[in-house]
């Protein structure tokens, strides 16, 4: 057990020496540490299994407790269940350690039932060679806040089973109706995290996840103020059916830019829920299913702002739109199947996107209506600027519309929609004039 021993300087513990454990440890049995006090580690390899029925290797259990690992790399051997660090107290901090191999992940949860985790930080750490049945590399559980996640590195993750991921924040659900879930004030800046796998079908691999209980997706009350920002995700799969996600969550107060997320098998970013003050900006997103995808949870979102965004290589959708009262701005989609796919959204706002080599340019579905496009720049399209059907009306203003194959508006399952088209610039290819309205409805 780690006692106070500032009186012997600040000389590092060996754990592989009983000389230096002396005042800091009831034992030399190297499995299973409670730490009540900062405690630095000297920098070399420790192979530290865990114990079966122990929480985890090192259990920080005082508040205001830092463990620091001086670059030390601590090694486990996959031993079921065992976690590397269990922060179950308020104001702890883990930072500078190198963790391989072990079958579960670092949970910070307050061990005391109902009570509140609060300024966790957890920097500078790497986590390699995870591999175990729903392994939540970094995780929260129950109520946290004033969470910091700063300059990890999570790399070669294996699920075998149930929902996991990287950075994996979550409450279970309520015990009542009056209880309830928080997760507030997040930081979560400057990760890697790659190469995860789900093993079973039907379960989730996430980058980086922020879960509130389910029944609070609706109104995101308990859960926000987040910042995900300069973070690296990429070569994120797994078996069928399952969702394999960059970046997913429920809240609002969120902002999410300057991620550079690549390879994903399902969406690079995935809000469940976000009403309220949402941007998403500068984000690098390329190679996955969808890019922004925004609503297909089933919810229909609202006060989103996207702009500066980067999307590319999408094989269903750059910027899928669920969502009323947003705007997107300044974003690229290019070599994708669909720019942008509106469903069951309403006056919402484009400016000055720029949409190149894809199938279709924008795709409409029914429950689209009061939708402006403003000098959105558009080249190299297979198909069609826009196709669907369109019911209500909507403004294209000032497009510049270049090598496009088919018509501008293919429109023809309109039964009454409504375009207005203002001092639109046409340009064709060199194999002739194609159709510009293929139509029934009122142009």
């Amino acid at each position: 057990y780690f006692t106070n021993y500032s009186t012997l300087g600040d000389s590092c513990l060996n754990l592989s020496d009983s000389d230096t454990l002396i005042g800091r440890i009831s034992n030399s049995s190297i499995h299973n540490f409670n730490i009540s006090a900062n405690i630095s580690l000297c920098k070399q390899d420790y192979l530290l299994n865990g114990s079966s029925g122990n929480e985890a290797v090192f259990n920080l259990n005082n508040s205001g407790v830092t463990l620091d690992c001086a670059s030390a790399s601590i090694y486990g051997n996959f031993l079921a269940g065992m976690r590397p660090v269990y922060m179950m107290v308020n104001s702890t901090t883990v930072k500078n350690c190198n963790f391989w191999n072990y079958s579960s992940g670092l949970l910070a949860m307050n061990n005391i039932t109902g009570d509140r985790l609060g300024n966790v930080i957890i920097r500078d750490n790497n986590f390699t060679n995870f591999i175990g049945n729903q392994v939540r590399v970094i995780s929260t559980q129950l109520n946290a806040t004033n969470i910091y996640i700063i300059n990890n590195k999570i790399i070669n993750t294996t699920i075998t089973a149930q929902s996991g991921g990287g950075i994996y924040l979550w409450a279970s659900a309520r015990a009542d109706a009056s209880s309830y879930r928080l997760i507030t004030n997040v930081l979560i800046e400057d990760n890697t995290i790659g190469n995860m796998y789900q093993t079973t079908a039907g379960e989730s691999a996430l980058g980086i996840s922020i879960l509130p209980p389910e029944e609070e997706w609706t109104t995101s009350t308990y859960s926000y103020n987040f910042t995900i920002r300069r973070n690296i995700i990429y070569n994120i799969s797994g078996a069928t059916s399952g969702n394999h996600i960059g970046i997913y969550y429920v809240g609002r107060n969120v902002t999410i830019d300057w991620n550079n997320i690549t390879s994903i098998s399902g969406s690079s970013i995935y809000p469940i829920s976000s009403f309220g003050n949402t941007t998403f900006s500068n984000n690098m997103l390329n190679n996955a299913s969808y890019g922004l995808n925004i609503g297909s949870y089933g919810l229909t979102l609202s006060s989103i702002t996207a702009f500066d965004n980067t999307i590319s290589n999408m094989s269903s959708c750059g910027i899928y739109i669920k969502a009323m009262n947003s705007t997107f701005s300044r974003n690229i989609v290019n070599n994708s199947a669909v720019g942008i796919c509106l469903v069951s959204a309403g006056n919402n706002s484009f400016y000055y996107n720029n949409l190149s080599r894809v199938t279709v340019g924008v795709w409409e579905n029914s429950s689209v209506s009061n939708n402006t496009f403003y000098e959105t720049n558009v080249s190299s399209i297979k198909y069609s600027y826009v196709y669907g059907t369109i019911d209500g009306s909507g403004n294209i203003l000032g497009d510049t519309i270049a090598w496009y194959n088919n018509s501008i508006l293919n429109l023809s399952g309109s039964t009454y929609g409504k375009i207005s088209i203002w001092e639109g610039i046409v340009a064709v290819n060199s194999s002739g004039l194609p159709q510009q309205f293929n139509s029934s409805a009122n142009v």
